[in-house]
């Protein structure tokens, strides 16, 4: 089984996959889609046949930790994902990932159209080992506390509060707010 990280975007959406035998995320593929919907069926697709237990969706929360449009439609789709495969959803804050995985591409020397084809791929391995990291954090201190769950599919950060930042974006979270 595995768990599955989608970076979603408005035409493109990137995909990463980790083992549950090996908590390691690794780049899938990135999805090209016209609309909502055509993301959707792709990605319950993907879902079915990499057989996944557990879905990882970025959610991309202003600065501020309030949702914007981009955040109203990945709740969305996490929503729409989570009744169509029956499959838990997370909703992870995925603030900076892509300016990090635009950066970490960037310094590797790999130039604009090779870039932009698995830019969405980065983010979405950045996201998902978060996350990954995260819940290895947490089983190694049971006192963490558990965002607030209003569907049992799907974990988002408390609304209106400060989102949970993993550990090592922190620091680029308060420069970000400093600026």
């Amino acid at each position: 089984m595995r768990t599955l990280g989608v970076d979603p975007g408005s035409v493109r959406t990137g995909l990463a996959v980790a083992d549950d035998d090996v908590p390691v995320a690794i780049p899938l593929v990135t999805l090209r889609h016209k609309s909502v919907a055509d993301a959707i069926e792709q990605l319950v697709r993907v879902v079915r046949e990499q057989e996944v237990r557990e879905i990882v969706i970025g959610l991309p929360l202003a600065l501020d930790g309030r949702d914007g449009d981009a955040a109203r439609r990945s709740r969305k789709l996490g929503g729409e994902l989570s009744v169509r495969t029956k499959v838990p959803v997370v909703m992870w804050d995925e603030r900076l990932s892509s300016a990090s995985a635009e950066r970490a591409l960037r310094a590797q020397g790999m130039k604009g159209p090779a870039r932009r084809n698995v830019v969405d791929q980065a983010a979405a391995t950045l996201l998902l080992q978060s996350y990954l990291d995260a819940q290895r954090d947490r089983t190694w201190n049971e006192d963490s506390a558990e965002p607030s769950q209003s569907d049992p599919h799907v974990m988002v950060p408390p609304r209106r509060e400060r989102a949970v930042v993993p550990p090592r974006r922190e620091r680029a979270v308060r420069a970000a707010r400093r600026r």
